[in-house]
């Protein structure tokens, strides 16, 4: 389901029709949606992130899937983010543009 999701968010901003920001939103959002309830059983009482029978590596303590699922959550928050900060900042080629119109 995440790929198919995220395949239709990629389409989305690659296609150039509707809303960009909102497109570039829910690009953002399938990754976190997805991968952000991994840290769910950290604040349920009584659960933990592994299996028992089958316990998970660990780098410093950490389960691996916790490292991969912060890695990608604080990617795609980040991307977002730094989409959205450069979208509100003109850049030389927007400003000409203006210039050009006005």
């Amino acid at each position: 389901m995440a790929t198919t999701v995220s395949s239709l968010n990629i389409w989305s901003i690659w296609s150039g029709r509707g809303d960009r920001g909102t497109a570039r939103f829910f690009a953002a959002a399938v990754p976190v949606a997805y991968w952000a309830p991994f840290f769910l059983a950290l604040l349920v009482p009584g659960t933990t992130v592994d299996d028992p029978p089958h316990p998970l590596q660990r780098v410093a303590g950490v389960p691996v899937s916790l490292l991969g699922a912060a890695a990608t959550t604080a990617t795609a928050a980040a991307g977002w983010l730094i989409d959205r900060h450069s979208a509100a900042v003109p850049n030389a080629k927007t400003r000409e543009s203006r210039r050009g119109s006005g």
